[in-house]
């Protein structure tokens, strides 16, 4: 009976302390698990701002190449400038807006003489 209740005593007296080491332990591993996810997390964070960024500026230098190109549309090429039919064009679309200016002067001329006010 001695042995029995001595028995009891040291699987209660040591049992808790096992349960606690078994605790503790597991608490450590999850303490570094933790750790290890902080660190993956703030990797992950970091390469994707950096990827965001990356975006911006390629879409920037895409946009800037996309304006070069369309406001070089506007500019003609010197090789061209001296051909004929360039120059034979360039006076045709000079004498068509002065002529449309006229036009357009003469009809609004013409309104104003016709207005009730007037007459």
């Amino acid at each position: 009976m001695k042995r029995l209740l001595l028995l009891s005593m040291l699987i209660c007296g040591v049992w808790p302390l096992l349960s606690r080491a078994q605790t503790i332990t597991v608490m450590t591993e999850q303490l570094a698990e933790l750790e290890i996810f902080r660190l993956t997390t703030a990797q992950c964070y970091q390469i994707e701002t950096t990827g965001v960024d990356s975006i911006g500026l390629i879409t920037n230098d895409e946009f800037q190449l996309h304006q070069a190109y369309y406001g070089s549309l506007g500019t003609i090429n010197p090789s061209f400038s001296k051909d004929a039919r360039l120059t034979a064009l360039k006076d045709l679309q000079s004498y068509l807006v002065q002529r449309i200016q006229a036009d357009i002067d003469h009809w609004r001329q013409q309104l104003n003489n016709s207005s009730p006010s007037n007459n």
